[in-house]
């Protein structure tokens, strides 16, 4: 079956979806590569509609470039490469009107496309300096930014108000593998695929919920190793919950954790996929949990895309013992479904020998008990459309 038609047949897809539920169902990469195209795809055609003018005015060639990208039907060499915030945030862009918004959306699609193997030549003028990246290097803030790419080589050109910098990249050996000069590298933790980048909290500096954030690259390199340590970690106690998050997570931005607090915090959202944020840690084992917990939001939002998890015909609210108040049946799902994954990651590390690890001893039983309360008002509730269910029932048959 082509992987194009599988959006068509709704008791196939009912099935393949069920592989964003959690590790220990089947995966689709097929699935999965054709709704982010295919979303890449709207979203580019929308945001070239509703802000072609503002683009024209302020750039040259950027418009060509974003309307002529016709991306490859299903790309290899690189972990999901259109589930990335370029596009999310190039969407979520579509309903702002300041133009500063609008065109840091442009720049950053652009160079994401360029970055991806799309040749072209452009220009855009910004209101206010920006960062942007270039696979996993750093592009300094910037009024004026220049691109001219063939696919495998690029020069870039900036103007940050008082000066002009050079970049230059050129593509590795490796599928999207970039050697650049003059820009910022960016740590990365390594893993089986192309890898997870570690991000400053500037790349995003309005459209991200996260202030306290380190925003020194060499705070990053730092504090990549106790992330590094963690992903490992997952490979060697719970190796489906390592692919899991490897496959899924683009970059993370490291959040300061207050002094002496024991309190990790961390989070994503859906303008921003492909990212998540959470504040380092001396402890490996509660990073890979950060881990497993945000990734499972990721494929949440990817499951979305298919359409809503629930009818909106449920107007009850239902406590949510993470938060400690009283969320609607999506959120719900959401919550159960991130917290399930981690019990079920708990789980798989007892199996592999970490039971003596009181890590989990302290957390699971308190685990158990939300996830046994979350999965309440989910349990044979009409509302929950095919891909709330498809989110859902998988893990109720595994830990209710």
């Amino acid at each position: 079956m082509a992987c194009g038609s599988l959006l068509g047949t709704e008791e196939t897809l009912a099935n393949l979806s069920r592989g964003f539920a959690c590790p220990q169902e089947q995966w689709s990469s097929c699935l999965a590569d054709t709704i982010t195209l295919e979303h890449a795809r709207h979203v580019v055609r929308l945001f070239i509609t509703q802000h072609r003018n503002v683009l024209k005015a302020n750039s040259e060639g950027l418009t060509e470039l974003i309307e002529a990208w016709v991306p490859p039907a299903f790309p290899s060499g690189t972990s999901l490469p259109y589930w990335n915030a370029a596009f999310s945030n190039a969407y979520e862009s579509v309903g702002r009107r300041h133009v500063s918004d609008i065109l840091a959306a442009g720049a950053l699609l652009g160079v994401h496309l360029n970055a991806l193997g799309e040749n072209g030549a452009w220009s855009v003028r910004l209101p206010e300096p920006r960062s942007v990246r270039w696979s996993h290097f750093l592009i300094p803030k910037a009024l004026e930014l220049c691109v001219l790419s063939d696919g495998s080589t690029a020069n870039l050109c900036t103007w940050d108000g008082a000066s002009r910098r050079r970049l230059s990249f050129e593509r590795g050996p490796a599928p999207a593998q970039w050697r650049a000069r003059a820009a910022i590298e960016l740590p990365v933790l390594r893993g089986k695929r192309a890898g997870i980048t570690m991000l400053p909290g500037s790349v995003y500096p309005k459209e991200a919920p996260f202030p306290d954030t380190f925003r020194q690259v060499m705070s990053l390199r730092r504090w990549s190793a106790s992330w590094q340590g963690a992903l490992d970690l997952l490979m060697m106690n719970a190796p489906p919950y390592y692919s899991w998050a490897e496959r899924i997570i683009d970059s993370i931005v490291s959040l300061k954790r207050a002094p002496r607090s024991r309190v990790i915090r961390s989070g994503s959202i859906s303008s921003l996929v492909g990212v998540i944020w959470g504040s380092v840690h001396s402890e490996a084992r509660a990073l890979a949990e950060t881990l497993v917990h945000e990734a499972s939001h990721q494929y949440f939002y990817l499951a979305t895309q298919l359409g809503p998890v629930d009818d909106a015909s449920d107007t009850n609210l239902y406590y949510s013992p993470a938060v400690q108040t009283a969320r609607p049946l999506s959120r719900i799902l959401l919550a159960f479904h991130a917290f399930a994954n981690v019990l079920l990651y708990y789980r798989a590390c007892r199996r592999t020998g970490a039971q003596e690890d009181s890590y989990f001893d302290r957390h699971e039983t308190r685990l158990e008990r939300d996830v046994k309360q979350l999965s309440i008002p989910l349990l044979g509730n009409p509302a929950l459309t095919s891909v709330g269910r498809s989110l859902c029932d998988p893990l109720i048959e595994r830990v209710v």
